[in-house]
C-alpha cells in the first residue's frame, strides 16, 4: 500500500509532466516528422528529462518497446553511429560514460517519474550518453544517436535516440553554458523499417536483373517514344557489337520514336492492339511485328504488350520474342507434307484399328481409289480384294495387292509405327512400292528407305535404334536435341541418364534392366508411355516418356532390333504437379483445402485405429470477419487471412494438419491427443493466437476472435464425415453461445442439431400455412396514460409445439433468407392493421405502429421498395410507422447500414433504437443515424427506486436524449412505483405489463388505462 508521502511525490511528478505536455507534444511531432518513422507505425517511446530536478519521465515502460514486461533484466546497448544531419548536433563535452552506467533514481519504475535502477536498466543504458554530458554542463544541444539494443531473448533491435531542449512553461530557457530547463526526446525502434527497406531493395534488384538478363527483348515506350530497353534490345536493335555498355547504348536512343524500329506495314496493327489496353495491368498476347535492327534487317517478333506506368504517366511495356525459327519450321513442315503428297510410292496412314486416315496421290495412282472413297475403310478391304483382315496387309516384304478394278499389282510393303505427343502409338505408316521388275523394286526400296529416314528425321520425337546387344545403331536429330552429350554414352540406359540415377514417375530409383528398350530386348514385349526422371547435362530435372517396340528384320536370319521413341514431357509433368497442388490447396493461404483435409483425416483415422491412439478435429470460424471486409476492404481481409494462416502453422505441432475450408473457416487435425482436456488445450492455443492484434499494411490495428468446435475421437472409431459434422455442430453452438468460445461435441448437440433442422423445415412453411400471428403491446404516454402507439410482435402457432415466442424461431430465420419473407409478412400485417385502426377505432386516429427490423434485413436490396409498397397499399402514412433496430446495429456502421437507414428516414418513416444501454455504443453515434425514438432497456427500469446506478444511468440517457431531441421510451414498466420513477426522470413514453401484455389485434383497447398488477406472457 502506497503511503501518503508517496502519493504526494507521484502527484508532483505528474503535475510536472502535465505542465510540459504541450511542449513535448509539439517537439515529438517535429521529431516524428523529421524521421518519418512514428508515422510509419514503428514502436516509439517518449521521455522528458527535467534538468532542474534531475527527473526522467517515460511515456511507458521502456521494456515494452521491445516486447518485454516492465523490469525485465538482461538488456545490453552499444552505439552504432551519430547523426550527420546538419540540423542535429552530435554530443559535445566531456568523455561519455560507458553504456550501463548508473542513473540516480527515486521513482517507481512504471514509466512515470525517475528511473529506479533495475526496473529501468534499459532506459538508463539508452539515455546515459545524452544525460551524462547534460549533467556535466554541456550547453543545450540537439542529439541523435543510433544504437543497438540486445534483448534478453537474444534478439537485437536498431533504435534511434533523439533529444532536444524544451522550454517548460513558466521557466525561461537559458543558453550559453547554463542548463536547459528540460529535454524531450523519443526512442524509436527502426528494426522493422530497415528490414522492409532491405527487402524492397532486393526485390527491385531481382526484377531489374531478371529484365536485363532476359533473352527476350524488353522495351518501354511512352507517348510513342522509347524510354527503356534491356540488354537484348541493345543487342538486337541498336548495337552492331555485344561489347560496350548496353545501358548507355539504349540510353543514347531514349526519346526515339517507336515507329523508327518497327516496319511501317506493321505499325497500324500495333496501334490497334495498344488501343485495346485502357487500364494498368491489361495485356495483349501473340501480336506480331517486324523489328528493324541496326544493320537494316528485320526480325519477325511475337509481341506481348502490357499497359503500365513510367514516372507516374501511362506507358506500355513490350516483351518481344524472335519467332523466325518457328515460322521457318512451319514452312518446312508444309514442304514435307507437299513432298509426301507427290512421291511415287503409296504412303498410307492407318489408325490402330487398321482404318485408313491418309492416302496420297501415288496410292490413288497405284490402287485406283480416291482418298475420299477409302477414308475410314479397313486397309485390308481396300488393297486385298475386299478382305476385312487388315493384319494380313501389315507385314513387311513383297505382296500381291488388288486395285479397285480387281486387277492385281505386286508391291513392296514397309510399315512403321506412329508415336503421338504423349509417346503413345497412334497408328502406322504403310509404304507400298509398285514392283515391275527387280530393278524397279530395288530402286523403290532405296527410295522408300530414303523417304522413311526423311520422315523419321523430321519427327519431334526422339528415335533411337538399338541392336540386339543394346548398343546404339541409329538415331534421329530430335534424339540428339533432347539428350545432348548423353547420346555418346556406350551403355544403353546411360544414353538417357548420363552419370545420374533415373527414377520412376513416383520417385523410385530405376535399375538398368527396368528401362523400356532393355525390357523389350529381353522379353520381346512392347513398352508404352513409360515415364522416367533423369538429370540433363545442365543439372536440371528432365522427364522423358518412352516407348519401345521390337523391330524384326526382313528375313528370319536378321537379328532383332529395338526402336525406342521418347519425348520430353518435363513441362507436362510440371503442369500436372501444379494442377495437383491447386486441386488440394487454398490459393490464397497455401494451406490444404477440404479435399486435402479429408484425405489426411481418413489416413490418420486408420493410423489411430491401428495404434489405438486418439485424435481431435478443431473447427475454427472467425467471429464477425465480414465486418473486416466491409470496413477495410477485401484486400485487408485477405491480408488478415494470410497472417492468420501463418500464425496457425506456427502454432501447430509436428503432424498437425491445418486447412482452410472457406472464407473464414479453418480446420485443424490434431493426431496423438492424450485426452479430451488435451484437445481443449490445443483449441485454446489457436483461439489465443487468433485474438492477438493484427497490424494491417494500412496501419490499422484489427482484433478478431474465433469460435471453436472440438470433435474428440477415441482410437479412430468414427468416419471422417461424422467427425467433421460433429466439429461443425460444436462450432455452431459456440457461435450461438456468444462467440469467442470453445465448445466440445456431445450427443446432446446432435439432438439439438436435428431439432434445428426440424425448426428450419417447419418455419419455411409457416407463412403459407397461415401459422404466424402478430400480437400488439401498447405504448402509452407517461403524462396522461393514453395509448399513442403499439409494437407489433410476431408469434408462431406451431402445429405440435404450440405458441412460440420470437426468440424460439427468429434466430433460425436470421441464419437463412427466411428472415426476409418473414419480415415482409410482419410489416405488411402490422401496417394494414394500424391503417384500419386509425380509420375505424376512436382514439387511434394519431397512433403509430412500431415494427422490429432485424439487422440482416438491412442487407435485403428490396427492403426500401418493400416498405414503400406496403405503405402505399395499406394507406398508412409514413409518419405512422416506426421501425425498431437494436443498439448493436450502431456499432457496425457500415456503408450498407447507413444507406438503408438513410433511405428509411428519407421516405418519412421513423427509427427507434431498442434495448439501449446494453451494448457498447455511445450517444455520440446517434448523431450519425436518423433516430426518432430511444427505448431504455428493461434491465435498467427494473432497478429504478432500488439501485442508484440504474437511476443515474436512466437519468443520464434521458438528459442527453433530450439534448438530441429524441423521444425517450422506458421498456418493461411493471409497477406503479417504476412508472412514478420513469415519470420523475423525464421519460416521454412507457411500455410494459403495467399497461398491457401483448395481445391479439381484436383485444387491443385504445381506451385502456394502466393496471396496477403486472401481467405475464411470452417474452417480447
Amino acid at each position: 500500500m502506497a503511503t501518503a508521502k508517496e502519493f504526494e511525490r507521484r502527484r508532483t511528478v505528474f503535475d510536472r509532466v502535465e505542465q510540459t505536455t504541450s511542449v513535448l507534444g509539439d517537439r515529438t511531432f517535429e521529431l516524428s516528422q523529421d524521421l518519418d518513422l512514428m508515422g510509419a507505425g514503428l514502436p516509439t517511446a517518449i521521455w522528458i528529462y527535467d534538468t532542474a530536478t534531475d527527473t526522467l519521465t517515460w511515456s511507458s515502460p521502456i521494456e515494452e518497446l521491445f516486447g518485454f514486461a516492465a523490469g525485465t533484466q538482461g538488456f545490453a546497448v552499444h552505439s552504432v553511429e551519430s547523426s550527420t544531419r546538419p540540423e542535429l548536433c552530435p554530443v559535445a563535452g566531456p568523455e561519455l560514460p560507458a553504456p550501463g552506467g548508473h542513473l540516480a533514481s527515486n521513482g517507481n519504475g512504471n514509466g512515470k517519474g525517475k528511473s529506479n535502477g533495475h526496473a529501468d536498466q534499459i532506459g538508463t543504458l539508452l539515455l546515459e550518453p545524452v544525460l551524462a554530458p547534460l549533467r556535466a554542463g554541456v550547453p543545450p544541444s540537439t542529439f541523435e544517436l543510433h544504437m543497438v539494443v540486445h534483448c534478453p531473448d537474444g534478439a537485437h533491435h536498431n533504435v534511434v535516440v533523439r533529444a532536444s531542449p524544451t522550454e517548460v512553461p513558466g521557466r525561461a530557457l537559458t543558453m550559453a553554458g547554463a542548463h536547459s530547463q528540460a529535454y524531450s526526446g523519443v526512442v524509436i525502434d527502426i528494426t522493422a523499417q530497415q528490414k522492409f527497406e532491405r527487402e524492397l531493395a532486393e526485390l527491385v534488384s531481382r526484377y531489374r536483373l531478371l529484365s536485363e538478363v532476359s533473352p527476350d527483348v524488353v522495351c518501354v515506350h511512352q507517348n510513342g517514344r522509347l524510354v527503356y530497353g534491356n540488354r537484348a534490345a541493345a543487342k538486337l536493335i541498336f548495337s552492331d557489337s555485344t561489347d560496350g555498355d548496353y545501358a548507355q547504348i539504349v540510353a543514347d536512343h531514349y526519346g526515339r520514336p517507336v515507329a523508327d524500329i518497327v516496319e511501317a506495314e506493321d505499325i497500324p496493327g500495333m496501334v490497334e492492339r495498344l488501343a485495346q489496353l485502357t487500364e494498368n495491368g491489361q495485356f495483349f498476347e501473340h501480336g506480331e511485328a517486324r523489328i528493324k535492327s541496326f544493320d537494316g534487317s528485320s526480325t519477325v517478333m511475337e509481341l506481348t504488350s502490357i499497359r503500365t506506368t513510367w514516372n507516374g504517366e501511362p506507358a506500355f511495356q513490350v516483351i518481344a520474342r524472335d519467332i523466325s525459327e518457328r515460322l521457318a519450321a512451319e514452312a518446312a513442315s508444309r514442304y514435307r507434307a507437299s513432298l509426301i503428297a507427290h512421291v511415287s510410292d503409296a504412303i498410307i496412314g492407318i489408325d490402330t484399328e487398321g482404318q485408313i486416315e491418309s492416302w496420297n496421290q501415288a496410292a490413288q495412282a497405284i490402287y485406283g481409289w480416291t482418298e475420299s472413297e477409302v477414308a475410314g475403310m479397313s486397309i485390308g478391304a481396300v488393297v486385298t480384294a475386299n478382305r476385312t483382315d487388315s493384319a494380313a496387309v501389315l507385314r513387311r516384304g513383297q505382296h500381291t495387292h488388288h486395285r479397285k478394278d480387281g486387277s492385281s499389282v505386286e508391291v513392296q510393303v514397309s510399315i512403321d509405327p506412329l508415336i503421338d505427343d504423349n509417346a503413345q502409338p497412334s497408328g502406322w505408316v504403310v509404304l507400298c512400292t509398285e514392283l515391275t521388275d527387280a530393278r524397279q523394286a530395288e530402286a523403290g526400296r532405296r527410295a522408300a528407305e530414303e523417304r522413311y529416314e526423311a520422315v523419321v528425321a523430321s519427327l519431334s520425337e526422339g528415335i533411337i535404334l538399338f541392336d540386339e546387344s543394346g548398343a546404339l545403331s541409329a538415331h534421329n536429330q530430335a534424339a540428339a536435341t533432347i539428350l545432348g552429350n548423353r547420346l555418346t554414352e556406350r551403355d544403353g540406359h546411360r544414353m538417357f541418364t548420363g552419370t545420374s540415377i533415373a527414377t520412376s514417375s513416383d520417385g523410385q530409383p530405376l535399375t538398368p534392366a527396368m528401362f523400356p528398350h532393355i525390357r523389350t530386348l529381353e522379353t520381346g514385349e512392347s513398352e508404352d508411355g513409360v515415364v522416367i526422371g533423369v538429370t540433363d547435362e545442365h543439372g536440371r530435372r528432365q522427364w522423358l516418356s518412352m516407348s519401345s517396340r521390337l523391330l524384326s528384320g526382313a528375313s528370319q536370319s536378321d537379328s532383332p532390333m529395338v526402336v525406342c521413341s521418347f519425348t520430353d514431357v518435363t513441362d507436362r509433368k510440371a503442369a500436372e504437379a501444379q494442377l495437383h497442388w491447386l486441386a488440394y490447396h487454398d490459393s490464397l493461404t497455401g494451406l490444404g483445402n477440404r479435399s486435402f483435409f479429408n484425405d489426411e483425416l481418413e489416413r490418420n483415422l486408420m493410423i489411430s485405429m491401428q495404434h489405438e491412439s486418439n485424435l481431435a478435429v478443431l473447427f475454427i470460424d472467425l467471429d464477425r470477419f465480414k465486418l473486416v471486409n466491409d470496413s477495410f476492404g477485401h484486400a485487408s481481409g485477405d491480408e488478415l487471412l494470410l497472417e492468420l494462416a501463418r500464425r496457425f502453422k506456427t502454432t501447430s505441432r509436428k503432424g498437425d494438419v491445418v486447412s482452410r475450408f472457406s472464407g473464414d473457416e479453418f480446420v485443424v487435425l490434431c493426431p496423438n491427443v492424450r485426452d479430451l482436456d488435451h484437445a481443449v488445450e490445443l483449441a485454446s492455443e489457436y483461439s489465443k493466437v487468433t485474438a492477438a492484434p493484427f497490424r494491417l499494411s494500412t496501419g490499422r490495428s484489427v482484433v478478431v476472435t474465433c469460435s471453436v468446435g472440438v470433435a474428440y475421437v477415441v482410437q479412430g472409431d468414427q468416419t471422417a464425415q461424422d467427425i467433421l459434422q460433429q466439429a461443425d455442430t460444436a462450432m455452431f453452438k459456440a457461435k450461438n453461445s456468444g462467440r469467442s468460445r470453445i465448445e466440445v461435441f456431445d450427443e446432446s448437440l446432435r439432438v439439438n442439431s436435428v431439432a434445428r433442422l426440424e425448426i428450419y423445415d417447419d418455419l419455411r412453411h409457416s407463412i403459407e400455412h397461415d401459422e404466424l400471428v402478430v400480437h400488439y403491446q401498447p405504448i402509452a404516454s407517461v403524462a396522461n396514460g393514453k395509448i399513442v402507439a403499439l409494437e407489433a410482435l410476431v408469434r408462431w402457432n406451431h402445429p405440435t409445439r404450440g405458441l412460440l415466442g420470437p426468440m424460439e424461431f427468429i434466430p433460425f430465420a436470421e441464419e437463412t433468407d427466411l428472415i426476409f419473407s418473414l419480415g415482409r409478412w410482419v410489416l405488411r400485417e402490422a401496417c394494414f392493421t394500424m391503417a384500419r385502426w386509425r380509420n375505424e377505432v376512436p382514439g387511434a386516429e394519431e397512433a403509430y405502429i412500431t415494427v422490429n427490423l432485424s439487422v440482416h434485413q438491412l442487407s435485403d436490396s428490396s427492403l426500401l421498395d418493400s416498405i414503400a409498397e406496403t405503405l402505399a397499399e395499406s394507406g398508412l402514412p409514413a409518419e405512422a410507422l416506426v421501425l425498431e433496430v437494436t443498439e448493436s446495429l450502431l456499432m457496425s456502421e457500415t456503408a450498407e447500414t447507413v444507406d438503408a437507414l438513410s433511405g428509411i428516414h428519407a421516405m418519412g418513416v421513423g427509427l427507434a433504437i431498442d434495448d439501449f444501454g446494453t451494448g457498447e455504443s455511445s450517444l455520440a453515434r446517434l448523431k450519425r443515424f436518423p433516430v426518432k425514438v430511444l427505448k431504455i432497456d428493461k434491465s435498467f427500469v427494473d432497478g429504478l427506486g432500488i439501485l442508484e446506478t440504474d437511476e443515474a444511468i436512466v437519468a443520464a440517457i434521458v438528459q442527453l436524449s433530450k439534448a438530441l431531441d429524441l423521444v425517450v421510451l422506458a421498456e418493461g414498466v411493471e409497477t406503479p412505483a417504476q412508472l412514478a420513477r420513469v415519470a420523475a426522470l423525464g421519460c416521454d413514453l412507457y411500455q410494459g405489463y403495467l399497461m398491457s401484455r401483448p395481445v391479439t389485434a381484436d383485444r387491443v383497447d385504445f381506451s385502456k388505462k394502466a393496471e396496477t398488477t403486472p401481467q405475464t406472457d411470452l417474452p417480447a
